[in-house]
C-alpha cells in the first residue's frame, strides 16, 4: 500500500513537471518563431536596398558619361537637361532625345525588376512562415492552447496580407495577463511600456498638446473626439521624438466602415465593411517634411523647394521610406518594429476621425488641392485639423500606406491625394496603387507609432 502511495506521488509530480516544461517550450519555440520571422523579412529588405544603392551608383555613372559627352561638345542646355533628369525632376518629353529616353525606360525597368524580385522572394517566405504558423496553430489547440491559437491565427491573417507585423510571443497560460504593461504618465512629463524599455529615453511627452476645435468639422467629430479624450486618460495626447521632431497624435481603438474602391479609377463598390481597429496608436500629426528627411537620410529628393523647412518631403517611394523608418529607428534609439506606415484601415480610421462622408470637414479649408494650391505643395499643418487633430490628410502630398494594393502584390496603396488633384482623389475612401519604387511628383507619408510593438 505504501509504495502504491509512492508511486502515485511520483507520477503526480512527474506529470506537474512534463506539463511545465511543455508550457515552457510552447514559449520558447513562439519567441524563436518571432525572432526568425522578424530577422528574415529584415535580412530581404536590407539585400533589396544594397541591390538598389548598387543599381543607383551605376545609374549615377550613366548620367554622368552622358554629361561629360555634352559638355565636351558645348551643348550646355543637354548638360542642363541631363542634370535635371538625373535629380529626377520633370522636363519637356519633347526635348529629350531618343537615347536619354532610352535610358530612363532601362532605369526603370531595372529598378522594377529588383523590386519585384524581392516582392517574389517575400512571398515565397511569406508563404514557408505561414505554413509554418499554421502547425502551430494546430499544435496550440491539440493541447487546447485556445488563447495561443487564436493569437497565431489574428498573426497569420495580417501575415497574408502582406503587413509588416512580428510574431506574438505567446505566453504560457501562467504568464503575464495581457494588461500587465500598460503604459503609464509620471510626473516627468514622459511614459513607459513594459517592464525594460522606457520611451522617456527617445520621447517626450507634448504637455501643452490640446483637443482640437471642431467647428467647422462634418457629423461624427464630436464623438470620435470623445473616443480621443478618454483614451488620452491611458495614454499621452501627443507624443514628440526628440532628435528629429516628429510629432505623433494618440488614436483610440474602435470599429468604423471602410468603403472599398474596385479600380484605380476611385469608383466605389456597393459593398461597405466593418473594420476595426484594436489597438491605440499613434500617427505623425503632420507628413514628413523635408527638413526631417534630410535630417534622417542626408538628402532632400523634392521637387518643390524653398527656405521654409516646413514642406512636406515628396518624389519619395515607398522603400525610400522603410529605409527612412528604419534609419529613423536607429537614430531615435526606438525598437525596431515600432515604426512603420500605417496599414490603409489605420490610414483612414485617422482621415475620417469618426466621419462618414468624403471628407472630415469643408474641403477648402482642410485641404490643399487643385482649386487652392497653385498646384505646388504648402507648408504642414496651415490647413483646419480633424477631430483628432491630424493635418492635411486630405490634398497636399498622396501619402504611402503598408498594404498591397492588390492580390497581385506589384503595387502599394497611396491615400489622400494631392495638391495636384481634383476633389474627387482627396475623398477618405479613395486609393490608388503604385509600384512600391516610385518616386514621382506629390508622393509623400506619414509616420505610424505601434505601441503594441513595444508590449
Amino acid at each position: 500500500m505504501l509504495n502504491l502511495r509512492i508511486a502515485k506521488i511520483f507520477n503526480l509530480i512527474l506529470f506537474i513537471c512534463m506539463a511545465f516544461i511543455t508550457s515552457v517550450s510552447a514559449q520558447k519555440v513562439a519567441e524563436f518563431k518571432d525572432l526568425q520571422f522578424t530577422d528574415a523579412h529584415a535580412d530581404l529588405e536590407a539585400k533589396r536596398q544594397e541591390s538598389l544603392k548598387n543599381l543607383q551608383v551605376k545609374i549615377d555613372a550613366k548620367w554622368k558619361e552622358y554629361e561629360d559627352k555634352a559638355a565636351s561638345t558645348g551643348k550646355i542646355e543637354l548638360v542642363l537637361l541631363i542634370q535635371n533628369l538625373a535629380a529626377g525632376k520633370e522636363v519637356d518629353a519633347a526635348k529629350v532625345p531618343g537615347s536619354l529616353k532610352k535610358l530612363q525606360a532601362s532605369i526603370l525597368r531595372a529598378k522594377t525588376n529588383i523590386n519585384k524580385s524581392y516582392d517574389n522572394k517575400k512571398s515565397e517566405l511569406t508563404k514557408t512562415q505561414l505554413a509554418e504558423v499554421k502547425k502551430l496553430i494546430v499544435e496550440y489547440t491539440k493541447k487546447k492552447e485556445f488563447k495561443e491559437a487564436i493569437a497565431l491565427k489574428g498573426f497569420s491573417e495580417k501575415l497574408d496580407k502582406g503587413l509588416l507585423v512580428s510574431a506574438p510571443k505567446v505566453k504560457a497560460k501562467a504568464g503575464k495577463k495581457k494588461n500587465d504593461t500598460k503604459p503609464e504618465i509620471n510626473k516627468q512629463n514622459s511614459f513607459s511600456v513594459g517592464s525594460n524599455f522606457k520611451l522617456s529615453d527617445s520621447i517626450e511627452v507634448v504637455s501643452e498638446a490640446s483637443f482640437t476645435s471642431l467647428e467647422g468639422l462634418a457629423e461624427g467629430s464630436r464623438k470620435a473626439q470623445e473616443l480621443q479624450k478618454k483614451a488620452s486618460k491611458k495614454f499621452p495626447l501627443e507624443i514628440n521624438l526628440k532628435k528629429t521632431g516628429i510629432i505623433f497624435r494618440l488614436i483610440p481603438s474602435g470599429d468604423f466602415t471602410m468603403e472599398n474602391p474596385s479600380s484605380e479609377d476611385g469608383s466605389d463598390d456597393e459593398d461597405q465593411q466593418r473594420d476595426s481597429i484594436e489597438e491605440s496608436f499613434y500617427l505623425g500629426k503632420f507628413e514628413v517634411t523635408q527638413e526631417q528627411w534630410q535630417q534622417v537620410m542626408g538628402n532632400n529628393p523634392s521637387h518643390f523647394k524653398s527656405s521654409d523647412s516646413g514642406l512636406p518631403v515628396e518624389q519619395v517611394s515607398w522603400v525610400d521610406c522603410q529605409e527612412f523608418i528604419a534609419k529613423l529607428e536607429v537614430l531615435e534609439g526606438l525598437p525596431k518594429g515600432c515604426l512603420n506606415l500605417p496599414t490603409q484601415a489605420q490610414w483612414e480610421y485617422a482621415c475620417r476621425a469618426g466621419t462618414k462622408g468624403d471628407f472630415a470637414g469643408d474641403l477648402d479649408s482642410v485641404a490643399w488641392f487643385k482649386d487652392n494650391s497653385d498646384a505646388r505643395t504648402h507648408r504642414v499643418g496651415q490647413k483646419k485639423a480633424n477631430a483628432w487633430g491630424f493635418y492635411e490628410m486630405h490634398g497636399n502630398v498622396w501619402e504611402w500606406c503598408l498594404d498591397w494594393y492588390s492580390s497581385d502584390r506589384e503595387k502599394r496603396v497611396i491615400r489622400g491625394g494631392s495638391c495636384s488633384d481634383e476633389a474627387n482623389r482627396c475623398r477618405s475612401q479613395y486609393r490608388y496603387g503604385i509600384m512600391p519604387g516610385s518616386s514621382g511628383l506629390f508622393l509623400g507619408f506619414r509616420v505610424a507609432f505601434q505601441l503594441a510593438e513595444l508590449k
